[in-house]
């Protein structure tokens, strides 16, 4: 990527508002802005980080194109490292295309997805940790999810990285040491293994929590399953306060998965409403069914939906044995009917499943659906200091503890000091990734991809 041009880009979501933000970094920004803004001074003359008041024009014509604010910000202390402007015009479509276009014109390049971010990472202004936590903290689904990105952004665990790397620097150090100097320095195999245990004990405890950060970032996958006519597109609907699904008694009105999103506990989950699970009536209806038996597949949790105004049926019977394995709670609704249900023929089958009782109709037992799905995702406390990894973070982390498990290995057959050290440096070289030290290109280059241009 070429780092001394200058790029332009529309920092806002296209559409109508009340502004919208054309931003410009580069050696150029400043002088091209000069180009193109009419006011009592030029942007080159104002002292940095000033906004001043003016009207941008096209040089082509002399046209007035818009009222503006514009914003000039002289590196190296801005976000990307270099000069920048950002210009506050009216939210129009037009407008803001017209500006971004005349700015290319007069010597910007569009930026890339991610670039002024990109080179916010590449100067030093923020590591790759920070760089990914810019995108988390644009997509967060929840509060929660929100407050962790924002500790991510500012720098929570790229500290706690780089104290792990500071450990094994000075093991690593004092290893290389003995080697050179084996009559003058030697290595306590002991306490280096001790040391060594609570630094893999540390990237363990990071990697526990991949499974959380998963849950904040993606989203929990919640399969409602069941027979036809039990009451699933109504629990939906309870669970969403809002009449999402159509509700008919007729059996097999569902036909296709019905996805909608909600906020449970501060985690958001993605609850699927799936046809009733019989013998396929018609082309469309198979069709729905194996989309169901793949929903339950890649859920994180299933609500088995069964109607307790009805015998239990062979059909429920096989749809526990079907998700048992899984994580799993069984719902039992319509309570507020004639109870005909008996589990007695299943006792088995159930094997400790939670079971909720409901009327999804009358709200009755739904907040108490909604705790169990939160604490059977999760039973950890959500803080500040808890870690948001990503896949990236955590497959290189493992790498890096694999490293070390290697080293305890060797410690334990007392293998050369050459070798121990080649293995520290393989953690090192690990944990420098994760912030971006030693990133290829083509890993850089399909992170970046992912933001908006602009960003």
């Amino acid at each position: 990527m070429i780092l001394n041009d200058t790029i332009a880009a529309i920092s806002t979501p296209v559409g109508y508002g009340g502004i919208s933000i054309v931003r410009l970094s580069g050696k150029d920004a400043i002088s091209i802005a000069d180009n193109i803004f009419i006011g009592k001074v030029k942007p080159s003359s104002i002292s940095n980080r000033n906004i001043i008041y003016g009207k941008i024009f096209d040089p082509e014509d002399n046209r007035i194109i818009d009222d503006v604010l514009l914003i000039v910000m002289k590196g190296p202390r801005t976000y990307t490292g270099d000069d920048m402007v950002e210009i506050n015009c009216h939210g129009g479509v037009l407008i803001t295309k017209k500006i971004l276009e005349i700015l290319l014109r007069y010597g910007a390049r569009l930026a890339e997805p991610g670039e002024f971010t990109k080179r916010a990472f590449l100067s030093g202004r923020i590591d790759l940790v920070q760089a990914e936590a810019v995108m988390e903290v644009v997509f967060a689904k929840t509060d929660t999810e929100l407050k962790l990105a924002v500790s991510q952004l500012e720098g929570n665990l790229s500290s706690q990285i780089t104290e792990i790397k500071e450990l094994l620097l000075q093991f690593l150090s004092l290893i290389e040491a003995s080697v050179d100097f084996p009559e003058d320095v030697g290595v306590d195999r002991k306490e280096f293994g001790t040391h060594l245990h609570k630094v893999l004990s540390r990237i363990e405890h990071l990697l526990r929590t991949a499974d959380e950060g998963r849950l904040l970032r993606e989203g929990a996958k919640v399969s409602i399953v069941g027979r036809t006519n039990v009451g699933k597109s109504s629990i939906l609907n309870a669970l969403l306060s809002e009449e999402r699904a159509i509700v008919t008694p007729i059996p097999g009105t569902t036909r296709d998965t019905l996805e909608e999103w909600i906020n449970i506990g501060g985690i958001p989950a993605k609850v699927v409403d799936t046809a009733g699970l019989r013998k396929a009536r018609g082309l469309i209806e198979h069709k729905g069914i194996k989309r169901t038996k793949d929903s339950i597949k890649s859920a994180d949790i299933i609500l088995i939906v069964i109607d307790s105004a009805r015998p239990i049926s062979k059909e429920d019977g096989k749809i526990i044995e079907k998700v048992k394995k899984k994580k799993a709670i069984l719902v039992l609704n319509k309570i507020d009917l004639p109870r005909k249900c008996n589990f007695s023929s299943l006792k088995k089958s159930l094997d400790g499943l939670p079971i909720i009782e409901t009327s999804a109709i009358c709200g009755t037992g739904i907040d108490t659906l909604r705790n169990e799905i939160k604490n059977i995702l999760t039973h950890h406390r959500w803080e500040y200091e808890t870690v948001l990894l990503t896949a990236r973070h955590a497959a290189i982390l493992k790498r890096a503890k694999w490293s070390l498990k290697r080293v305890q290995t060797l410690l334990k057959e007392k293998a050369p000091e050459e070798i121990m050290a080649f293995e520290v440096r393989e953690g090192l070289n690990a944990l420098g990734e994760v912030l971006g030290e030693s990133t290829p290109d083509e890993i850089l280059d399909k992170i970046f991809s992912k933001f908006c241009i602009g960003k």
